[in-house]
């Protein structure tokens, strides 16, 4: 009989010790977005522009980066290669955009939901000697950051973010 105690007690308190590992009513990444894929296009000139896919699950939204003041983290794109740099601002097309007061924030805001696709152009820079492999360059794989915040219509998540490949 002390055995079977001592083992359900080991078994809930292991039970107890992995969930501690989550914090309580934050939701994982998967359970908000569904991310397909970044891809890039060769414009030339040594420019880039890079794709981003996502689906926004459930009553989720995502905070536009056309943020003016203070609140909810806006999305934003960032490079890791320091040969890289982004060129104008990170473009927004959403099947469903909603902009108006958001009761979480008490502002207006711009906000998407289901599908939204990002669009950065990135600029390849040259090197000291101002030489540039085109061919190497055109065929490396690169590196960025997507960032963002989700909120639905009564918690926000703390600022997540998805390793991109491109």
């Amino acid at each position: 009989m002390k055995k079977i105690f001592l083992c359900a007690l080991i078994l809930s308190c292991s039970f107890v010790a992995l969930q501690a590992q989550r914090l309580p009513n934050v939701p994982q990444q998967t359970e908000i977005l569904e991310y397909y894929g970044a891809k890039r296009k060769w414009l030339g000139d040594n420019i880039y522009e890079i794709e981003i896919k996502l689906k926004i699950k459930g009553n989720w939204s995502i905070y536009s980066n056309q943020i003016e003041n203070s609140g909810p983290v806006p999305i934003s794109f960032s490079v890791k290669d320091p040969l890289l740099e982004p060129i104008g601002d990170l473009v927004e097309e959403g099947n469903t955009v909603i902009d108006e007061m958001d009761p979480i924030f008490k502002q207006k805001l711009k906000k998407y939901k289901n599908l939204i696709t990002l669009r950065q152009k990135i600029r390849i820079k040259r090197k000291e000697n101002n030489s540039l492999s085109i061919p190497v360059i055109r065929i490396s794989k690169y590196t960025g950051y997507l960032k963002y915040q989700a909120c639905n219509h009564n918690k926000c998540t703390p600022p997540l973010g998805i390793d991109l490949k491109f």
